[in-house]
C-alpha cells in the first residue's frame, strides 16, 4: 500500500469503516513536529525491523549520533504482549507487514471521534486483520504512540523494565475510551523519545557548574552544542586523571555534546554566535559580570535577536549585588559561605568538603531554572534571564544551620561526622581500623543500639530522648566509642543489621563503584570515545518508567563538530574555510 492511502480503521459489527485517517495528513503533522536531528537534515524515513516493534529498546532513532545494538535483555519475552484476556479470548498481536516507519514517526496522535487513538502507517501488505481483544476491533496499520509508549492493563506488570522496574497500573486508554469494553493491548516501540528532544542549548561555560548543567539538559534529549574558545579550550580537559590525555572530570560533565570552537573577541565569531542564538531555545554562560557584554553577547542583545531565548548565567555571586564583580571557585565559596566553618574536626581547622557539591548543585539549580523558563516560554512565547550563583545555592544548602541561626542567634560549629541535632549519628573506628557510621536517629533506633551492644551504662533518663542525648552527646558517644572499638567492622555490621540498627560501612570510592546496587541502578554506563575506545561514564541519577536518559554519546574532541554545526547554519564550505583560516575557528 503506497504511502497517501486511506487506512480504515474497522470495528466489528459495522460494515463500513467507521474511521478513516489520511495518512499523508498524520505524516505531514510529524514532519512539522519533528525532533532536530543532529544537523537537522531531512533523512530519509528508517526501517525498524519486525522484532524491534515489541518490548524492547529500538536503538534511539536516527536523530542519536551513537547507535547501540540490541541487547538480549531488551528482548520481548514470549507471553509479554499477548496473554490471556479475563473472560478467556486470546488477544493476538502480531507486527503487521514487513516494515514499519522508524525515525519521524514518532509523535503521531489523531483524535478520532473525540478520542485519542494511536495512529499508525502500515508499509507493505497486510495478509489479514489482527484482531484485539473481545471487542474484535481491526486495526490494519501497526500503532505509533505519542511520545511515550503504552502497554495497558496487566500486560504492563509483565513487561521488563530493567532498573525502572514495571509500570503498575497503567490504565491510561481505559480512561480514554470509557463507552466501549475493548481490551486493548499496543503492539509498542520504545523509540527513546526524550522530555527536552528539540531544544537547542548553546553551552559557553568551561570548567564544572555549567558545564554539569548543560550536561543534564543533554541527557534528557537536548542538542547541546558546546563552544570553547580556539587556544586550550575548556580548562577541565586540564585536570588529572588522565586517561591517554583526555581528562577524566571533562569526559564526564561533557557527554551527549557537540562541540564548536570559536573566538568570540573577534567580531566574525561574535556574529557567528549570533547567528547560532537565532535558531537556539537556550544559552548557558559562566564569564565574570560584564565579560559577555562586552563581546556584545550580553542578555539584551541576544533577546533582541531571539525574544524567546532562555539566557542562564552563572556565576560566584550573582549579577547583582556590591559582590557581583568578584571571583569565586568552588573552594573560596565554601569559605565564604560558611560551610567550611562546620565541615572538619571540632577545634580543629576548617575543611573543604571533599566533593565540589556547590557547582554541582549550582548546575542542578540552573538546570531547574532552564526548564522553569521553558515552561514560562511554552505558556507567553517570551524567553527570560535565568540567574544562578554558587552563595545562593551555599546559603540554600546551609538550610536548617541558618535558619537555626536566624531564629535562635546559634552559631553552627563543626561537629567532624556528626549532626548537630541527632546523637549518636556519627563514624566510630572499629578494633579493625575500619569505620562505620551509625544513625541512633531516633528513640527507637537508640534503644536497640543500647540492647545490641550492651550499653548498661548509657540506661539512663539523661538518654532517653534525643534531646537529652544531643545534650549530653560527648559523655553518650565515648560510652558508644568504647564499645564499637571491641568489634572488627563485617561482624558489627552484621549485629546491627540483624538488631534494626541503621549503621553503613565508611567505603572507599572504589567500594562503591563495585557494588552490586550501584550496578542494578545503571550508575555506570559504557560508551564508545573515539580515542579510548570503550570508557566506563557515570550515568544519570534519575529513573523514569516512560523515558530512558543517559550517555549516548562521548564528550567530543575539541572542535570536533565546528564544521558541522557552522553547515547546518548555512555556511559554505568555502566561509568555513575562511573563519579558519582568520583563526575564527579551529
Amino acid at each position: 500500500m503506497p504511502i497517501g492511502s486511506i487506512v480504515p480503521l474497522t470495528i466489528s459489527g459495522s460494515s463500513t469503516p467507521a474511521f478513516r485517517i489520511a495518512v499523508q495528513g498524520v505524516l505531514g503533522r510529524l514532519e512539522q513536529q519533528r525532533v532536530h536531528t543532529a544537523g537537522d537534515e531531512r533523512r530519509g524515513l528508517e526501517l525498524v525491523r519486525r522484532a524491534d516493534l515489541v518490548e524492547g529498546d529500538v536503538s534511539r532513532d536516527a536523530d542519536r549520533a551513537r547507535r547501540r545494538p540490541h541487547r538480549a535483555d531488551d528482548e520481548a519475552r514470549p507471553g509479554d504482549l499477548a496473554r490471556e484476556a479475563p473472560r478467556g479470548e486470546s488477544d493476538l498481536v502480531r507486527t503487521l507487514g514487513e516494515t514499519v516507519l522508524g525515525e519521524h514517526v514518532r509523535r503521531a496522535a489523531e483524535r478520532v471521534g473525540g478520542y485519542d487513538i494511536g495512529a499508525g502507517v502500515e508499509v507493505g501488505g497486510v495478509d489479514r486483520p489482527d484482531h484485539v481483544g473481545a471487542g474484535e476491533v481491526q486495526v490494519l496499520v501497526a500503532p505509533l504512540v505519542a511520545g511515550a509508549t503504552e502497554v495497558l492493563g496487566p500486560e504492563a506488570r509483565g513487561l521488563d523494565h530493567g532498573a525502572h522496574g514495571a509500570v503498575e497500573h497503567e490504565h491510561a486508554l481505559y480512561g480514554r475510551l470509557p463507552e466501549f469494553g475493548h481490551r486493548v493491548i499496543v503492539a509498542h516501540m520504545v523509540t527513546g523519545a526524550l522530555s527536552l528532544d528539540g531544544v537547542r542549548v548553546i553551552d559557553l561555560s568551561r570548567v564544572l557548574a555549567g558545564p554539569f548543567c548543560g550536561m543534564l539538559l543533554a541527557d534528557m534529549g537536548a542538542d547541546v552544542i558546546k563552544v570553547e574558545d580556539t587556544g586550550s579550550g575548556d580548562e577541565s580537559r586540564t585536570w588529572p586523571p588522565h586517561k591517554d590525555g583526555e581528562s577524566a572530570a571533562y569526559l564526564v560533565i561533557n557527554r551527549n555534546k557537540r562541540d564548536l570552537t570559536l573566538d568570540l573577541k573577534s567580531p566574525d565569531g561574535a556574529d557567528v554566535l549570533r547567528t547560532l542564538v537565532k535558531r537556539a531555545d537556550v544559552l548557558i554562560e559562566n564569564f565574570r559580570t560584564g565579560t559577555m557584554e562586552g563581546f556584545g553577547l550580553g542578555y539584551d542583545a541576544l533577546a533582541a535577536i531571539n525574544p524567546g531565548l532562555i539566557y542562564c548565567s552563572i556565576s560566584a555571586f550573582g549579577r547583582t549585588g556590591p559582590r557581583k564583580d568578584g571571583a569565586g571557585y568552588e573552594a573560596l565559596m565554601q569559605a565564604f559561605s560558611g560551610i567550611m566553618s562546620i565541615t572538619g574536626e571540632p577545634d580543629g581547622p576548617p575543611v573543604r568538603a571533599g566533593v565540589s557539591f556547590l557547582d554541582l548543585t549550582t548546575g542542578i539549580f540552573s538546570a531547574f531554572g532552564i526548564v522553569n523558563a521553558l515552561f514560562y516560554r511554552a505558556t507567553t512565547g517570551l524567553g527570560q534571564r535565568v540567574d544562578g550563583s554558587l552563595l545562593e545555592t551555599a546559603v540554600t544548602l546551609l538550610n536548617y544551620h541558618a535558619e537555626g541561626y536566624l531564629l535562635t542567634g546559634a552559631v553552627p560549629k563543626a561537629l567532624g561526622s556528626s549532626h548537630p541535632s541527632l546523637s549518636p549519628y556519627r563514624n566510630f573506628r572499629c578494633r579493625d581500623g575500619q569505620w562505620v557510621f551509625i544513625a541512633g536517629a531516633n528513640d527507637r533506633f537508640w534503644q536497640r543500639l543500647v540492647a545490641v551492644l550492651d550499653l548498661g551504662a548509657l540506661r539512663d533518663e539523661r538518654f532517653a530522648s534525643n534531646l537529652g542525648r544531643v545534650r549530653h552527646r560527648a559523655e553518650l558517644e565515648a560510652v558508644v566509642a568504647d564499645a564499637i572499638a571491641k568489634y572488627d567492622r563485617e561482624p558489627l555490621l552484621k549485629l546491627l543489621e540483624e538488631a534494626g540498627v541503621p549503621a553503613t560501612p565508611v567505603n572507599t570510592v572504589d567500594q562503591v563503584m563495585n557494588d552490586p546496587q550501584t550496578a542494578a541502578r545503571q550508575m555506570i554506563e559504557r560508551v564508545l570515545h573515539p580515542r579510548l575506545g570503550e570508557i566506563p561514564v557515570i550515568g544519570t541519577p534519575v529513573k523514569y518508567s516512560r523515558m530512558r536518559p543517559g550517555v549516548r554519546t562521548p564528550a567530543p574532541l575539541q572542535s570536533e563538530h565546528t564544521d558541522q554545526v557552522l553547515a547546518e547554519l548555512g555556511y559554505s564550505a568555502d566561509e568555513i574555510g575562511a573563519l579558519r583560516a582568520k583563526k575564527v575557528i579551529r
